[in-house]
């Protein structure tokens, strides 16, 4: 006796806390990654959402399905997903420990002609380590990212030499 499964495109079944419900919607885009092809990242999209969250664990269930012409993935398998609930171009991250928290404001210390500036910013959402600067910086500024507590407001600061200068 043996199994016979369709395997293309295969279907991933996983949980989201519930705090995500108004965040999702059939179609949108998941990526998962698996312990036992850890250099590749599959993409699908949501295409069943339960209706019903679990009172025990506070989550709802989901199923999306992932195009699997390769064969590459199989029943059984343990995934990490990411659920894509918004993508944004050309935003400004920065690590996380360059923010300087101030009565109850946000502020980044700028590197401006050599000379540092403190510039009040303000912060959109987090990915791992890094902060969405949504106003107060531009791409390709220069920022203090360790030791704001010690520089001051026009301090010269000596930047470290890059490659190619």
């Amino acid at each position: 006796v043996i199994n016979i499964e369709s395997i293309d495109p295969i279907k991933v079944d996983f949980r989201v806390s519930e705090i995500y419900l108004a965040d999702l919607r059939a179609g949108q885009n998941i990526a998962i990654r698996v312990d036992a092809l850890p250099s590749r990242a599959f993409t699908g999209s949501i295409a069943a959402i339960d209706p019903v969250i679990d009172v025990n664990g506070r989550s709802i269930a989901i199923r999306a399905v992932i195009p699997n012409a390769e064969g590459m993935l199989r029943p059984g398998l343990f995934a990490r997903v990411d659920v894509i609930l918004e993508r944004r171009e050309n935003v400004v991250l920065v690590p996380e420990q360059t923010l300087v928290l101030n009565g109850g404001k946000k502020f980044i210390v700028r590197v401006i002609d050599g000379r540092a500036t403190r510039v009040e910013v303000t912060t959109g959402l987090r990915q791992g380590a890094d902060v969405e600067v949504t106003s107060g910086l531009n791409p390709g500024d220069i920022v203090v990212v360790s030791g704001q507590a010690k520089v001051r407001d026009g301090d010269l600061v000596d930047l470290p030499a890059t490659v190619g200068s």
